[in-house]
Order: C-alpha cells, then sequence, then structure tokens
C-alpha cells in the first residue's frame, strides 16, 4: 500500500491478509486407478482446516453393481450420519475416517459411489460449512481364490490398514 499527500510525499508498507475459505474435502480414492480398495479398510478423507460434523447429513454409498461377487445380486446402500461413531475428525492430521467395516458393509468386488452432504462439516474458525463435494467412484477388491484368502474375509486387520492405507499420507509433511 503506498499513501501520498498533496505535497507528493509518500510511504509504502507490506502486509498480507489470510482469507480462510470454506472447508473443503478431498479422498485418495480417486488416484486408485485400477487397484480396488479393500473392503476392511477404513475411507480417509483429507480436510484443509479444522471442523465439526454437522447433524442431520450424510455420507451415502450407493452400490453401482448388479452382480458381485460369486454372483451376489442385492445391492448394499448405506448411509453414514456424519456424527455417528462410525466417521472420525482427526483435525490434528486433517482427516476424516469413516469406518465402513463395522458391519462389514461394503461388498466384495461391486463398484461404489460416494457422495457427503453439501455442508456435512463446518469450520471451526470460519464457522463456513463444507464445499460441495465432488461424488467419487471406486471399485471393491475381488478376493483371489482358496482356503487362506477366503477364511480372512470380514476380519478387521487394523495394523495392515494403517501400515497399507495412511502410511504415505501420515508420514508425509502435510500428515505430519
Amino acid at each position: 500500500v503506498r499513501a501520498t499527500d498533496s505535497a507528493g510525499l509518500s510511504v509504502d508498507n507490506t502486509f498480507s491478509i489470510n482469507i480462510a475459505g470454506e472447508p473443503f474435502i478431498t479422498t485418495d480414492l480417486v488416484s486408485l486407478d485400477s487397484n480396488m480398495l479393500d473392503v476392511r479398510s477404513p475411507i480417509v478423507l483429507k480436510i484443509n482446516q479444522m471442523v465439526t460434523a454437522v447433524e442431520g447429513k450424510y455420507i451415502i454409498f450407493t452400490d453401482n453393481t448388479d452382480v458381485g461377487y460369486q454372483g451376489e445380486t442385492q445391492l448394499n446402500n448405506f448411509t453414514v450420519s456424519v456424527t455417528s461413531d462410525l466417521v472420525t475428525i482427526d483435525n490434528d492430521k486433517g482427516l476424516i475416517i469413516i469406518n465402513v467395516d463395522e458391519n462389514f458393509a461394503l461388498d466384495l468386488s461391486s463398484n461404489y459411489t460416494m457422495s457427503i452432504d453439501e455442508g456435512a462439516f463446518k469450520g471451526i474458525e470460519t464457522g463456513l460449512a463444507s464445499a460441495t463435494f465432488e461424488d467419487v467412484t471406486f471399485d471393491t477388491v475381488t478376493p483371489t481364490t482358496g482356503k487362506d484368502n477366503l477364511s480372512n474375509l470380514g476380519k478387521i486387520d487394523d495394523d495392515a490398514t494403517l501400515a497399507n492405507y495412511l502410511t504415505t499420507y501420515i508420514s508425509s509433511e502435510e500428515g505430519a
């Protein structure tokens, strides 16, 4: 900023203004490409600021697959309240973790679309509702055949999930 008086004398001053916008949610699910999500893994979202969950808002999973693993034809759609125990907000790491394995909710060998209600989360400092989240579509794993592989289906392996799914993010500068 420069202020100049009528005599032509001026003074300059520089300053910064930080503008905090609405909370913005992203997920690495969009980066899976040909990889598939293990149905025992939590869904991890990243958020750019500290947030709280808003009562009456939901995360919706829509099963897009007519015929799933071993010919299963029941569509397994489900809705999770953002204020439920299945959703953990870790503001220290900028993560929202959805425990979809509580009841083995995701079907094997399926294609899902995840949607989040507009304004499902509110910025703690800004008071602004979360930005519109673009729906994300992803595939779940198809197990290989064999007694050893099939016997472990439906068991939660938290250590493997954390080691394989969150390691890159948590060890990054952003997640530290």
